[in-house]
């Protein structure tokens, strides 16, 4: 799958939003906002999966971290976007 078909998620555009909002009110707010929209319309469009009863069920299953170091070795599929494959 492209990068150009890759979906994201509402729980990931709520994630953003929510880190922008608790910026004081003022301009670096207001343009981050706008970046993230911008970002999310550019990158995904309106290809946002949806958070619901079945996405619910399987977030358990699911962690997200940096620190991968922590899961090597433990027997679970580790994807870690911010190195290069």
């Amino acid at each position: 799958m492209t990068n150009q078909k890759k979906p994201s998620t509402a729980v990931s555009e709520a994630e953003l939003r929510c880190g922008a909002a608790i910026l004081p009110a003022g301009r670096r707010r207001e343009n981050l906002m706008a970046d993230i929209e911008g970002m999310l319309r550019e990158a995904f469009g309106e290809r946002v999966l949806p958070f619901d009863r079945a996405a619910a069920r399987e977030y358990a299953d699911i962690a997200a971290t940096r620190n991968v170091r922590d899961f090597d070795g433990i027997g679970v599929d580790i994807v870690n976007p911010w190195n290069a494959a």
